[in-house]
């Protein structure tokens, strides 16, 4: 039977059919007891899988797109307690393309970056974490080349997780990590 993960108590259940899901056995439960709605339809419901989904890291609950985007916020956090960088924001504001440029509205007319990452001289730059290049993707990286010049965006790839892995995944509290395998 396939899984599901309710967004609202953060338990994971499984269901027969998505036409038969009407919500987790938690919040259904509580919903009968308060008369007060708090499950039902209106809830969000993401598959679970072994990567995308909500992760406690660093003592803060976040939702991470993929086991990468989690352990380089792990990488971020470990930096920052060993003093070699400022601070650091996940999921910062994202850039919109059609307000500097003629740029039509759709999927590659915006950028949001995963992360924000601030320096200790007082620079910072943006952090893009990336299993594969695809074609929007990269279209959005040029984009940020050629209408934000003076922005720094870095991109890390397996191959740089599988570095950063090597060298400091093993003291690191709950890396995910396996990408040099």
């Amino acid at each position: 039977m396939p899984k599901a993960k309710c967004n609202h108590c953060g338990c994971t259940f499984e269901f027969k059919d998505l036409a038969s899901l009407k919500g987790c056995p938690k919040c259904l439960e509580k919903d009968k007891a308060s008369k007060q709605p708090q499950g039902g339809k209106a809830h969000f419901y993401e598959r679970a899988s072994e990567s995308r989904g909500w992760r406690v890291v660093a003592g803060v609950r976040k939702y991470f797109i993929n086991r990468m985007e989690a352990d380089y916020f792990r990488y971020l956090t470990w930096l920052k307690q060993q003093n070699k960088i400022k601070d650091f924001k996940h999921q910062p504001p994202e850039f919109d393309f059609t307000v500097v440029a003629k740029v039509r509205r759709g999927p590659c007319s915006f950028y949001k970056p995963d992360f924000l990452v601030e320096e200790l001289n007082g620079q910072s730059y943006y952090v893009e974490t990336k299993g594969y290049l695809d074609r929007k993707s990269q279209t959005k990286l040029k984009r940020m080349g050629k209408y934000f010049r003076n922005v720094r965006v870095v991109v890390v790839q397996t191959r740089d997780m599988a570095e950063i892995e090597t060298a400091v995944g093993g003291l690191i509290e709950g890396w995910e990590g396996q990408y040099g395998k």
